[in-house]
């Protein structure tokens, strides 16, 4: 099996699988419980927490843990449109997560300024400059840092200094950039984070939302006494120790091997772009995470590709596995101003640390091979 779709979901290490075992099998308690048990599952929760903080490079009473990503932007995104903020500034490519909320905000009252990128997908400063400006302050900033289509990373530094300059409260989507070369986030212009552990390879059902000490913001979650009072909810143990355990068995695989993974990305990008003359490279021309590539064939359905590449026991992606049973074009590719002849054919393959020359050798071969057969079945694609 040849498995190119990381940014979807990632395996669990060996190592992830032996830290999480204890806690279905011995320290099963409730973190919050008083007897002895508890104090111990109490304690591993608090070391995970430590653990993951110093991963991020921030102070573990800035770590709240959730079920994954979508629950840490909803709670972003809703606690600062409910602490004062007067509109949400966001952008049209940002994960279904995120722009789902604001589609959900902005019909509750909430006033919405969507970005526009420019065609290698990232968002210009005097674009985000006007639409602050028309926001008026304090305003709410959300902004992807990698996405997860095209791997493509806004320039977090900048335009988060933007918007705090003016007043505004920022949040940063880094869920695909996590356990991937992420930078200390106390040197970010961002009062939060957000980071999903099946991303790095943690059990599915654990996330984190960093949040700056001090920040004038309080996250919306069910209430309840567990997180410092943020989050209610008996804390997933087994999936928040895996995801501690993940991150820095992530941080370190990645440092170690993040060169070779994008010498493999780049020779797959070169490889099929020479066979198949065409083909557009989204988000080629920007900085983009090492692993990840995004290709459009003309006149093909990506689909149809996903599934004759399946067949060969090669699997990769038409794009965000969230959007998977959406019909319709990607708004991420629509908005970089793709053509519509061009969106529908596309392909994301993401590598990881595990991928391995001999298995791009072998991607390149079928994936060409797949794009050629269905060109020909399509006569009207010239």
């Amino acid at each position: 099996m040849i498995y190119l779709d990381h940014n979807a979901t990632t395996p669990v290490p060996p190592e992830v699988l032996d830290a999480v075992q204890p806690y279905f099998r011995d320290t099963f308690a409730n973190p919050s419980s008083q007897h002895r048990l508890g104090e111990r599952a109490r304690a591993a929760l608090e070391d995970a927490r430590e653990r993951v903080a110093a991963a991020l490079g921030v102070r573990p009473a800035e770590i709240v843990f959730t079920s994954g990503g979508t629950e840490s932007i909803h709670g972003a995104l809703c606690g600062m449109t409910s602490c004062g903020a007067r509109a949400l500034v966001t952008t049209r490519v940002e994960h279904t997560a995120a722009a789902l909320c604001a589609d959900r905000l902005e019909k509750e009252g909430v006033p919405v300024h969507r970005l526009p990128v420019d065609r290698s997908g990232r968002v210009q400063p005097n674009v985000l400059e006007e639409a602050l400006e028309a926001a008026g302050a304090p305003a709410a900033l959300n902004l992807i840092w990698a996405n997860n289509e095209t791997g493509v990373l806004q320039d977090v530094q900048l335009l988060g200094g933007l918007a705090r300059a003016r007043g505004a409260i920022v949040h940063l989507d880094g869920v695909q950039l996590a356990g991937k070369g992420m930078p200390c986030l106390q040197d970010l212009p961002a009062d939060m984070v957000s980071l999903s552990g099946h991303k790095f390879g943690a059990p599915k059902g654990a996330g984190v939302l960093w949040m700056r000490r001090g920040a004038p913001v309080r996250p919306r979650f069910a209430p309840g006494h567990q997180e410092g009072g943020l989050r209610g909810g008996t804390e997933n143990l087994p999936g928040i120790v895996g995801l501690a355990r993940a991150l820095e068995v992530a941080k370190e695989r990645w440092s170690e091997n993040v060169s070779r993974i994008e010498a493999l990305r780049d020779g797959l990008q070169r490889r099929i772009v020479e066979a198949l003359p065409g083909t557009l490279v989204n988000g080629g021309d920007a900085p983009r995470i090492a692993n990840t590539l995004n290709l459009s064939f003309h006149g093909i359905e990506g689909a149809g590709v996903v599934h004759s590449l399946s067949e060969e026991d090669i699997h990769v992606s038409s794009g965000s596995a969230c959007l998977s049973d959406v019909d319709g074009p990607s708004p991420v590719l629509a908005a970089m101003g793709v053509p519509l002849d061009f969106i529908h054919g596309s392909l994301r393959f993401s590598l990881s640390w595990t991928t391995t020359s001999e298995e791009i050798d072998r991607v390149v071969d079928v994936t060409v091979g797949v794009v050629r057969r269905l060109q020909a079945m399509n006569p009207s694609r010239d």
